[in-house]
C-alpha cells in the first residue's frame, strides 16, 4: 500500500513540477484553477498533454509545430504575410527555405494575415520524425482577431498533403468555409489517427473533398453536424481509409448533387453503415459513398421517394460481404438512380425488394450484376425497356445462382418463358402482396439490426449509425487547493 501511495503521489508531482518549471506565460496559472487529464489512470504529463496545455494558456493559440526529434519544415511556395517563429523568438518572415525545429531547436510557431489562407501552399517535412501540430488554424488568416474574422475566402487546400509524419493536427474553428477549403489537407497523412473536429455549419462546394484521402490510421470519423450542404461537399472525404471503424450520424436531410459521393470508398473496416435520413435526393448523392467495402454486412434504411439522377449509383458496389439490405421504397424512379448499386455483392442472397412499376431510364441497369448469391428477388415492373430481357437488365448476364425464386407482379407485360433468369422458380404476385413484402423485409432488416446490437454490445444503434464504445477514460479534476497540496 506505501509503495501504491508513493508512486501516486510521485506522478502528481509531476505535474505540479512541469507546471513550475515553466512559467513563460502568466496565464498559465489560471491552470490552477481546474486541470484535466483524460489519460486514463495516468497523472504524468505528456508531450501532447504539454502543447494542450500551452496553447489552451496562450494569449494566442499560434499554429504550432513541434517533434520529439530534429525535424525539418518547408512550405511550397511562399504566401503573402506569413510568419514563423522558433521556440517563441522574434517573428521573421516565412519563404520556402528550409526550417529546422524539434527535439533541441524547439518548437515551430505560424502565424499571418491573409484572408486566403495558404491558398494551395504544401508543408513537407524531410525526416521521418513525427509531428505534432497545435493551435489554431484561423490564426494563419488573422492572427490578432483570429476569433472574429471572415473566413469566406480562407482556403487550406492540400496544406498537409502527404505528410506520412503527422499525428496531432491543428484545430479547424472557422465555421463558414470557402469553395475547396480543406480540399486534401489531410490526404495521405498515413500515421493520423484521430481526426480534428468540424465545427462547421455552411458548407461549400467542395470544402471537405478528399480531406482524408488515405488516411490509414484514422479509424473514427468526426461529427458532421452540418445541416446545410454544398455540390460535392464531403466527395471522397474519407476514401481509402482503410482502418476507418466508425463513422457519425449523417444529420442533413436535404441532399445536393454529389455531396456524399465517395465519401467512405474503400473503407475496408467498415462493418456498418451511417443512418441515413434524407428523402429529398440530388444528383449522384450517395454514387459510390461505400463501393469497395468489403467488410460491409449491413445497408441502412433508405427512406427516400423522390430520387433523382444516378442517385445511389454505385452505392454498394463490391461489397463483398453485404448480406442485409432494406426495402428500396422509392415508386417514382429518376434516370440511372439505381444503376450497378449492388454490382458485385457476392454474398447478397435476398434482393431488396423493388415496388416501382415504372421504370426510369437506366434505373435498374446492373443493379444486381455479379450478385452471385442472389437467391430471391420480388420485382413489381410491369414493363421493361424494349430489347431487354429481366437478366440482361438487372445482371448485365452475369450468373446469379442457379435456382431461386422471382416474385413479379401479375400485371407485368414482360412476361415469356424464361424472364431472362433461367432455372428460376416463378411467382406470380398482386400489388397488396408487393406492399407486404416491402413491409416484411422492413421488419427483418430492422430486427437483424436489433440482434446485431446486443450481439455487438449496443455498437451501433437501431437506426443503423456506428458508435465507438470503449471503456471510458477517467477524468481527474484537480482543483487549486489539491495542488498546492502536492507542492
Amino acid at each position: 500500500m506505501k509503495k501504491q501511495k508513493q508512486k501516486k503521489k510521485k506522478k502528481k508531482n509531476r505535474i505540479w513540477h512541469w507546471i513550475k518549471t515553466h512559467p513563460k506565460d502568466s496565464l498559465l496559472y489560471t491552470l490552477l484553477f481546474t486541470l484535466l487529464i483524460t489519460i486514463a489512470g495516468d497523472l504524468c504529463v505528456t508531450k501532447i498533454q504539454k502543447h494542450i496545455i500551452l496553447n489552451t494558456f496562450y494569449s494566442r493559440p499560434y499554429v504550432t509545430l513541434d517533434s520529439d526529434y530534429t525535424q525539418v519544415f518547408q512550405l511550397s511556395k511562399e504566401v503573402p504575410n506569413l510568419e514563423y517563429s522558433i521556440n517563441e523568438s522574434d517573428w521573421e518572415e516565412l519563404k520556402t527555405t528550409a526550417i529546422v525545429f524539434g527535439g533541441s531547436h524547439g518548437k515551430l510557431l505560424l502565424r499571418g494575415k491573409n484572408k486566403i489562407g495558404t491558398n494551395g501552399a504544401n508543408i513537407s517535412f524531410a525526416t521521418d520524425a513525427n509531428v505534432i501540430c497545435t493551435g489554431d488554424i484561423s490564426t494563419l488568416i488573422d492572427y490578432e482577431n483570429y476569433k472574429e474574422t471572415s473566413t469566406f475566402k480562407a482556403n487550406f487546400k492540400q496544406l498537409f498533403l502527404n505528410c506520412s509524419q503527422l499525428i496531432i493536427t491543428p484545430e479547424l474553428t472557422p465555421k463558414n468555409l470557402a469553395d475547396a477549403c480543406y480540399y486534401e489537407m489531410f490526404s495521405g497523412c498515413t500515421s493520423l489517427k484521430i481526426a480534428p473536429e468540424l465545427p462547421a455549419d455552411s458548407l461549400s462546394k467542395n470544402c471537405y473533398s478528399y480531406m482524408f484521402y488515405g488516411c490509414s490510421s484514422i479509424e473514427k470519423a468526426p461529427e458532421l453536424s452540418a445541416v446545410n450542404l454544398a455540390d460535392s461537399c464531403y466527395y471522397g472525404m474519407f476514401e481509402n481509409c482503410s482502418s476507418l471503424k466508425y463513422i457519425p450520424v449523417i444529420k442533413a436531410k436535404n441532399m445536393n448533387e454529389y455531396c456524399f459521393s465517395y465519401m467512405f470508398k474503400g473503407c475496408t473496416s467498415l462493418v456498418t453503415a451511417c443512418e441515413l435520413p434524407a428523402e429529398n435526393m440530388a444528383e449522384g448523392c450517395y454514387s459510390y459513398m461505400f463501393s469497395g467495402c468489403s467488410s460491409l454486412i449491413i445497408a441502412p434504411n433508405l427512406p427516400a421517394e423522390k430520387l433523382a439522377k444516378n442517385c445511389y449509383s454505385h452505392m454498394f458496389s463490391n461489397c463483398t460481404s453485404l448480406f442485409v439490405t432494406p426495402p428500396l421504397p422509392a415508386k417514382n424512379l429518376a434516370e440511372g438512380c439505381y444503376s450497378s448499386m449492388f454490382y458485385g455483392c457476392s454474398s447478397l442472397g435476398k434482393a431488396p425488394v423493388l415496388p416501382a412499376e415504372k421504370l426510369a431510364p437506366h434505373c435498374y441497369s446492373s443493379i444486381f450484376r455479379g450478385c452471385t448469391s442472389l437467391d430471391e428477388i420480388t420485382i413489381a415492373t410491369i414493363e421493361l425497356p424494349l430489347g431487354y430481357s429481366l437478366g440482361l437488365y438487372i445482371f448485365a448476364l452475369s450468373k446469379p445462382s442457379n435456382h431461386g425464386i422471382l416474385s413479379i407482379n401479375k400485371q407485368a407485360k414482360w412476361i415469356d418463358d424464361s424472364y431472362g433468369i433461367k432455372g428460376w422458380d416463378i411467382k406470380l404476385i398482386d400489388k397488396k402482396e408487393i406492399e407486404h413484402e416491402v413491409e416484411k423485409q422492413q421488419r427483418l432488416h430492422n430486427s437483424f439490426l436489433d440482434h446485431y446490437n446486443r450481439k455487438n454490445n449496443n455498437r451501433i444503434t437501431n437506426h443503423g449509425h456506428a458508435i465507438e464504445i470503449k471503456a471510458t477514460p477517467r477524468i481527474r479534476t484537480i482543483s487549486n487547493d489539491s495542488i498546492l497540496q502536492n507542492q
